[in-house]
Order: C-alpha cells, then sequence, then structure tokens
C-alpha cells in the first residue's frame, strides 16, 4: 500500500543519503536519489500532499526536476557504462522538454554491449528513442 510505499522511500532516502556522506561521488547513490527525486515529482499533486503530509513522507517534501536531473547527470558521469543510468536521465530530459538532450543521452547506449541484466532498459531505451525521434521528425 501506500504507507508502505512512503515508509520504503524514507528508508531508501536516509541510507543513500548516508552512503553519500561517505562518497558524495557513489554513481550508484547519485542515481538511486535521483530516481527517487523524479519519482516523486511524477506523481500528481494530489497523490504527492498524500505521500508528504497524511503518509508521513516529510523526506520527500524537498524533492525537485532540478535535483533529480543534477543527481541523475552525476550518476552517469560517475558510471557512464551503465545502462540504467543513461536511459533514466535520458526520460528526464525527454519528460521536461528537452528532447535533443534525452535522444544523445539514448544514442550513447549504442557504445554499450547489451546484457542480459540490462535487456529490457535497451528495450525501453530503444522504444523511447524510437518515440523522441518520431516526434522530432513531426516538428520538423
Amino acid at each position: 500500500g501506500g504507507r508502505t510505499l512512503v515508509k520504503t522511500a524514507q528508508a531508501l532516502h536516509a541510507q543513500t543519503l548516508h552512503v553519500l556522506s561517505l562518497d558524495p561521488d557513489h554513481g550508484g547513490a547519485q542515481y538511486l536519489m535521483g530516481r527517487l527525486h523524479a519519482g516523486v515529482m511524477r506523481m500528481d499533486r494530489v497523490t504527492r500532499f498524500v505521500a508528504i503530509r497524511l503518509l508521513g513522507g516529510g523526506a520527500l517534501s524537498g524533492a525537485s526536476w532540478g535535483e533529480a536531473r543534477a543527481r541523475l547527470e552525476a550518476a552517469v558521469m560517475d558510471d557512464p557504462c551503465v545502462p540504467d543510468h543513461h536511459y533514466e536521465l535520458a526520460r528526464l530530459y525527454a519528460e521536461r522538454g528537452d528532447r535533443n538532450l534525452a535522444i544523445s543521452q539514448l544514442e550513447q547506449l549504442d557504445d554499450l554491449t547489451p546484457s542480459a541484466p540490462f535487456a529490457s532498459v535497451f528495450e525501453r531505451a530503444s522504444e523511447l528513442l524510437d518515440e523522441l525521434r518520431l516526434q522530432s521528425a513531426g516538428s520538423d
């Protein structure tokens, strides 16, 4: 349920902050924090209000698109060989209206070797890239 999700997000937030206090450039922790911020910002206003105010998700109240972007960009810089980092950053760019940056980020996945654990990431990335290219062609 919602309360469990909020408590899990709070625990993830606390653990990630702890890792970042020990290693501020830790790519995995930056990625998780970026995903957390983006996830909160993707909630509609009512859901976000309920999660933060009524279900006790106070740690989620500081979420922002800017922080999500900065954290995901830091993750890509620290761990450029992790496909998920590129995909999530591209997804954020696309959602925020920056198609060109999103496409560029997804194209960087071409330099990585697809592997079984990341097969679904490469699949989703390919679908998003096709969608963005179609949008770009339609707007020209």
